[in-house]
């Protein structure tokens, strides 16, 4: 009985966020939703247990899908489905903000590209120089343990990507606290326990 009243309230909640994210998105008069493709190869088995309970119970993967088509559909918000490959490795390379909000902003992005004929979906262009000794040692910290050199003689993404990894290091960003936002109750009731993250960086896109 516990876990039934847990998944209720679990779906209560996603319900409340996505609603607060559809006023916002009306507010600002957007026509557009940018979203990860979200189909892990049509498979709703991912090999044991826990993977399948947190992707398909806990997170409600095909609950939230449907409350975002609905609300895209009442609202007349076109969808925009992207490739996420790489995402969150080239978000944290490129923008200086904290971790989820650096790939959602390379997910955006994509989207912004996708349909222009010269577009890169799955990434920027990997320019000379783009990694830097400063993100090898963010915040006076050194995060990857490995030598700079050995990166800036890489020349895609693709090739940086598998460099990093073997380190077993990550170039995710953790602490929120590095970064300005501001937090809130997100259905304003005490016995909630889900938090809404404002983060307020100016960003540009060329």
């Amino acid at each position: 009985m516990l876990k039934v009243f847990h998944r209720i309230k679990r779906k209560n909640e996603i319900a409340i966020f996505i609603r607060y994210i559809f006023k916002d998105i009306e507010h600002h008069k957007c026509c557009n939703f940018v979203m990860e493709e979200l189909n892990f190869k049509g498979s709703k088995d991912y090999g044991n247990r826990v993977s399948n309970r947190k992707i398909n119970n806990v997170w409600l993967r095909n609950y939230t899908n449907q409350l975002i088509e609905k609300h895209c559909k009442y609202y007349g918000i076109k969808i925009i489905t992207v490739s996420p490959i790489y995402s969150s490795f080239i978000g944290n390379i490129i923008y200086d903000i904290y971790d989820p909000v650096a790939s959602s902003i390379e997910i955006l992005r994509r989207g912004m590209v996708k349909y222009i004929p010269e577009g890169k979906q799955f990434g920027p262009d990997f320019l000379k120089g783009v990694i830097t000794e400063d993100m090898i040692h963010p915040y006076g910290k050194k995060v990857l343990e490995m030598d700079y050199n050995k990166l800036v003689d890489v020349n895609s993404w693709k090739s940086a990507y598998k460099l990093v990894t073997t380190t077993k290091n990550s170039v995710r960003r953790m602490d929120k606290n590095k970064y300005p936002f501001k937090c809130k109750r997100q259905n304003r009731t005490e016995k909630s326990k889900v938090k809404l993250y404002n983060f307020y960086n100016i960003l540009s896109f060329s």
